[in-house]
C-alpha cells in the first residue's frame, strides 16, 4: 500500500508470513525506505544477492525495483523458501529469481560476480562468519546492506564496520519508532490493536549498515 515496494502483492491470508501487516501497509523496516528509494533511482544492478530472504519480501520487492537484475535468494527454511517462490510468481518476477538454501562464506564466494552487485543480508548473527571480505574477496566491490544484531551478539556492528572501513563508505541506520500519523489505515483502531499489528517485536535496538565501495570497479 505504501513504501518503496508499493504495488507488491501478497498471497491469501491462509499463508503465514512474518510481519505481514507491516509489509502490506508499507511500514516494515521504514528506517530503510529512503535508502531503497535512492538506490532504485541511482543504481543499476546485474545481480542482487538476498541472504536470509525469509518469505521473500526483499527478494520480490528488489526484483520489482530492479527489472534488469538477476536475484539469488538464500534461505535455509524450506517453507519460507516456497513462500518466496510463490510471492515471486504472483509479482511476475519468478523468471529472474534463483532460490538456494543455507548460505556460508564459500557459497557466497562461489557466485564470483563480474558486474555491479547488491548484497542484502539479514541472518541473525550469521553475518560474522559469512560477511567477510577475507573469505569472499568480491565483497570489496559490492554494495552491501546488512542488518546487525548486537542485541543478540554484542560487538557485531563494530566488527563488520571494521572489516569494510578501508574499502567502503559506510552509513548506519538504527531502528526507531513508527510514526503512526503516516499510516491513515491505523486511525480509528484501539491502541492495543495497533500495537499488535505494527508493534516492534525486536529484542533490542538494532542497526543496519549500508556500505558502498570507494572503488566500484567489479572484480
Amino acid at each position: 500500500m505504501d513504501g518503496p515496494f508499493k504495488g507488491l502483492h501478497y498471497p491469501p491470508l491462509s499463508q503465514w508470513a512474518s510481519c505481514r501487516f507491516e509489509k502490506i501497509i508499507g511500514a516494515y523496516e521504514h528506517e530503510l525506505h529512503g535508502l531503497v528509494r535512492r538506490l532504485s533511482t541511482e543504481k543499476e544492478y546485474e545481480l542482487i544477492v538476498n541472504v536470509g530472504a525469509a518469505e521473500g519480501f526483499y527478494t520480490a520487492g528488489l526484483a520489482m525495483l530492479f527489472p534488469k537484475a538477476k536475484i539469488v535468494s538464500f534461505e535455509a527454511d524450506e517453507e519460507s523458501s516456497r513462500f518466496c517462490l510463490n510471492l515471486c510468481r504472483i509479482n511476475q518476477v519468478r523468471e529472474r529469481v534463483e532460490t538456494r538454501g543455507h548460505c556460508c562464506a564459500e557459497d557466497l564466494c562461489a557466485l564470483n560476480p563480474s558486474g555491479r552487485v547488491l548484497v542484502w543480508m539479514d541472518i541473525d548473527t550469521g553475518e560474522r562468519p559469512v560477511l567477510d571480505p577475507a573469505k569472499v574477496p568480491w565483497l570489496r566491490f559490492a554494495d552491501i546492506l546488512v542488518e546487525l544484531h548486537d542485541c543478540l551478539e554484542p560487538g557485531l556492528t563494530p566488527l563488520i564496520r571494521g572489516r569494510f572501513a578501508a574499502t567502503h563508505h559506510i552509513q548506519q541506520f538504527t531502528s526507531s519508532g513508527l510514526e503512526y500519523a503516516l499510516y491513515p489505515l491505523l486511525r480509528g483502531l484501539p491502541f492495543n490493536e495497533i500495537e499488535a499489528l505494527v508493534g516492534d517485536d525486536r529484542r533490542g535496538l538494532q542497526d543496519w549498515l549500508y556500505m558502498e565501495p570507494m572503488n566500484s570497479a567489479a572484480i
